[in-house]
């Protein structure tokens, strides 16, 4: 998909007009330390990490998405580091101490998923958290046109075989549900690398 054409033609329904509410919940206090969004497109978390406090790494393949994004955060006032970067190439140049998951992993192919869990481990230190909310889209199965185009579901049974508690501690506390559209919902999780 070309992301950046998306961008440009103001063709992107995915978009929230206000921080993730999850986001919000977890992210209550000032915050330190480097935290990456992968896929940050023109969500608005960059300029909420980094008015708590945050280092902040956006990355994504549309420069069109990213200019925005640097336009916002001079416009406050802030620094932040936007990066145009193939998502499973681009390595930073320390590891970090979050990632903020919010809309990528539902948006490449399902058989690319192990590949890109494997760049969130690398991006993190020991300790790190990862932040994820994973897309549920239930009527997947009942439909093959939602099956083969993004946002792709992501079973939670398969996502706990993707972050295995081997690599990955999940957290107990209570998961977080942001209604999407129709059925659409998505669960928020934090998970800590080994």
């Amino acid at each position: 998909m070309d992301w950046d054409a998306r961008f440009k033609a103001e063709d992107t329904p995915w978009e929230r007009n206000a921080v993730h509410p999850a986001a919000k919940h977890w992210f209550q206090e000032k915050q330190t330390g480097h935290i990456i969004i992968p896929g940050c497109g023109r969500s608005k978390e960059p300029l909420f990490f980094a008015q708590a406090g945050f280092q902040v790494t956006g990355i994504d393949l549309s420069e069109t998405a990213l200019a925005w994004q640097r336009s916002i955060l001079r416009d406050a006032g802030l620094e932040a580091s936007f990066i145009t970067a193939n998502l499973f190439e681009w390595q930073p140049p320390d590891q970090a101490d979050a990632v903020y998951e919010q809309t990528c992993l539902c948006a490449i192919l399902p058989e690319e998923r192990p590949a890109y869990a494997t760049q969130l481990l690398n991006w993190l230190q020991p300790g790190g958290m990862l932040f994820a909310n994973f897309m549920q889209r239930p009527n997947d199965a009942n439909n093959p046109t939602d099956a083969i185009r993004p946002p792709f579901d992501c079973n939670m049974q398969e996502m706990h075989a993707l972050f295995p508690e081997a690599q990955w501690q999940w957290q107990d506390d209570a998961p977080i549900m942001t209604q999407r559209t129709g059925d659409n919902h998505e669960i928020g999780m934090r998970l800590i690398k080994q």
